[in-house]
């Protein structure tokens, strides 16, 4: 599954963007993010982690010292709920997950009538 297969998906979810991390592999879906760790089969518990889009605040593309980078993901409650390191000859394939991502939350809050959040403060 880390190694780019996404994990099952439920009924009517959509696969939309896939980057390949140093050591894991995010999914963006229509629905959630999943974070796919390397060595999945030897870590049931955190090996494999979702984050439905409702429930994230921002997602985030930061830029590391060199040229990798890493994509942040917090959850409504202002919290840090995964993040995962990039390559730098990923870093387009990053930025279309966290644009495609943006884009995806932003329509489902608009849906559920809420207003945007303010980012959080990082220092």
């Amino acid at each position: 599954m880390a190694g780019g297969e996404p994990p099952p998906l439920e009924g009517g979810e959509e696969l939309l963007a896939v980057l390949r991390g140093i050591g894991s592999v995010m999914f963006l879906t229509s629905l959630r993010i999943i974070l796919a760790r390397d060595g999945v089969e030897r870590r049931p518990r955190s090996g494999i982690q979702s984050y439905p889009l409702d429930g994230i605040r921002l997602i985030r593309l930061e830029r590391g010292s060199g040229p990798s980078g890493r994509v942040v993901v917090w959850s409504s409650t202002g919290q840090e709920a995964a993040s995962m390191f990039f390559e730098g000859r990923s870093l387009e394939q990053a930025a279309e997950l966290v644009a495609l991502g943006r884009v995806h939350v932003a329509r489902l809050r608009r849906a559920a009538g809420r207003r945007p959040d303010r980012p959080p403060q990082t220092s």
